[in-house]
């Protein structure tokens, strides 16, 4: 086998191991992953008197630490107070209504002037297949193992093994 060729089977032994762990990571991705519901509108009413509640240390909306969100859903600040409250990355003005649809850049701990604590988490799950969730398992496993594999095939290469997978132990072998 001339040189060339040696070095394409070898080449295609790692490319080969990489696509398939990249196919078992995307198919995982594909069973497991992504969000499990559609869309939906997530509303928030600060009802009247709320600051007022909170200087007290009253959680008047009794909202949790964080909310679990899906990318695409529409997230409705009303604010019914007498003062502007802060959501999340938004300043809702007394009498108004903010909405903003969900996406994964939203996902982390804000200033929130409705929660006792003072922020307020949001956790956003990614919709659909993210297939850039897939680089990171292929280089760091795909192509180990395929050079792992190279180097085991060398290696049985050099013990003579024939292709039965049982060493040659003839008189006239070399």
């Amino acid at each position: 086998m001339s040189r060339t060729r040696r070095w394409l089977a070898r080449l295609g032994i790692v490319a080969g191991t990489a696509a398939a762990v990249w196919a078992l990571t995307a198919t995982s991705l594909v069973l497991l992953g992504g969000a499990t519901r559609e869309p939906e509108t997530v509303e928030i009413v600060i009802p009247p008197g709320t600051a007022v509640g909170l200087e007290a240390g009253v959680n008047v909306l009794r909202l949790p630490r964080s909310l679990s969100l899906v990318s695409g859903d529409e997230l409705v600040v009303r604010n019914e107070d007498r003062v502007t409250h802060f959501v999340g990355p938004t300043a809702v003005p007394p009498g108004q209504t903010v909405r903003t649809v969900v996406q994964p850049s939203l996902a982390g701990s804000f200033f929130c002037t409705v929660h006792p604590s003072g922020t307020l988490a949001f956790e956003v799950q990614p919709r659909g297949l993210d297939l850039r969730l897939t680089v990171l398992p292929t280089v760091l496993i795909g192509i180990p193992l395929g050079l792992g594999l190279l180097v085991l095939a060398g290696a049985l290469r050099r013990l003579g093994t024939s292709g039965s997978g049982v060493a040659d132990r003839s008189p006239g072998a070399a």
